[in-house]
């Protein structure tokens, strides 16, 4: 009996032993792929605010080479000075809203063709005035700048009846041909644009634009057919101001120059020191006697 004892107890201990024993080891996160979507997610705002920064630099670049641009073309400054003029002379109820001009007074181009009248619309008030070169400057909106913002353009009408233009002209004095100069006094259009309360209407077949200054102008026709240019007329009471601001210019500059070297001339300084002294000492003697 003890000895059958025996025997189960040691079956048992080498079953035990002989059991292979299993570690089950927890199965770990499974990492996710890093993408390039996933990183603008992570990195939004710093993205963000570098486009922001970068926006803000490039505006910064574009005024800064405007301004530089605007202070020595002189026709950009007269065009400026005219839009502000316009702005303080505009009738403002005229004018209902900014962005959407379109609700603002229409300007209609009337002309006559095949014996039947045509209308159609060109643009929409911003405001006129009447300068001293005799002609009419209105500021319109009809394009946008950058998509978004209302861009104010020139248009400018002759008001001038008559203009005169010099030329030259061979003629015989004396048994020789010489080159003289002759006035020619030249008819100019009238009545081109009317002021209604609710439109302003301009007689006119179309509009032409100048490349150089961005001015639009009327195209007119003649009984017979022809185009009247009235760039000229325009542009000869333009020129008149244009030559006034380049007169105050170059002797303004002029001015400053001759200031500055003035200044830094050695033998001037001394001599104006030298006076200077001569008549504190002058004072002086004047007190004492």
């Amino acid at each position: 009996m003890i000895l059958l004892l025996l025997l189960l107890l040691f079956s048992n201990t080498v079953y035990s032993a002989t059991q292979t024993i299993s570690v089950v080891e927890n199965p770990q996160p499974k990492q996710e792929e890093v993408t390039i979507w996933g990183t603008i997610k992570s990195m939004w705002l710093p993205i963000l605010l570098l486009i922001i920064i970068a926006v803000v630099v490039i505006w910064f670049i574009i005024w800064l080479i405007k301004k530089i641009r605007d202070r020595r073309d002189l026709w950009i400054r007269i065009m400026k000075d005219k839009k502000e003029l316009c702005r303080a002379h505009r009738d403002s109820w005229r004018i209902k809203k900014y962005f959407r001009y379109s609700q603002n007074c229409p300007i209609k181009l009337i002309y006559r063709n095949d014996n039947s009248i045509h209308s159609k619309t060109i643009g929409h008030y911003r405001g006129h005035y009447i300068s001293r070169d005799g002609n009419i400057t209105i500021m319109f909106n009809f394009r946008r700048r950058w998509l978004f913002f209302p861009k104010p353009d020139i248009l400018m009408i002759n008001m001038k009846s008559t203009m005169t233009i010099s030329k030259k002209v061979v003629k015989e004095i004396a048994n020789r041909k010489e080159l003289v100069m002759e006035n020619e006094e030249i008819e100019l259009p009238h009545n081109i644009i009317t002021f209604n309360p609710d439109e302003v209407i301009i007689n006119a077949y179309s509009l032409d634009m100048d490349y150089r200054t961005e001015i639009f102008l009327p195209v007119l026709k003649d009984s017979v057919g022809n185009i009247l240019n009235l760039g000229l007329p325009t542009f000869i009471g333009m020129k008149q101001i244009a030559l006034e601001g380049y007169l105050y210019d170059q002797t303004d500059d002029y001015a400053k120059t001759l200031k500055k070297s003035l200044d830094i001339n050695p033998l001037i300084k001394g001599f104006n020191k030298v006076s200077d002294n001569s008549s504190s000492i002058e004072t002086e003697i004047a007190q004492k006697r």
